[in-house]
């Protein structure tokens, strides 16, 4: 238990350099109300370097960690994030090389 002014200037010292001017009492705030695994994975990102998503248009791609349902098998990927999109689509050979179960929705 310590004064923020204290918090802060501790903080300040965990973050990356280019990250400085983000240790402010409202990340103060947001840390304290996370688990002390979130609050710890959080610092640990204010350590590193920004980090940039580039896309083109209205999509991105992206590194992504997906969890199946049925089994709770994990699949590590890159995948298009396309806010034009008017559906869920996922590709079949992606589905047949990772044995993934599949339900129609409708």
């Amino acid at each position: 238990d310590q004064s923020p002014e204290q918090a802060i200037a501790l903080l300040r010292i965990a973050v990356h350099p280019r990250q400085y001017l983000e240790a402010t009492d409202t990340i103060l705030r947001e840390l304290n109300e996370l688990t002390i695994e979130e609050a710890a994975t959080a610092i640990q990102e204010l350590h590193g370097p920004k980090r940039y998503i580039r896309g083109m248009g209205n999509s991105m791609f992206l590194s992504v960690s997906l969890t199946t349902i049925d089994d709770r098998r994990k699949v590590v990927t890159h995948a298009l994030l396309d806010c034009g999109c008017t559906g869920s689509s996922i590709d079949a050979g992606f589905v047949r090389a990772n044995g993934l179960n599949m339900h129609k929705l409708a």
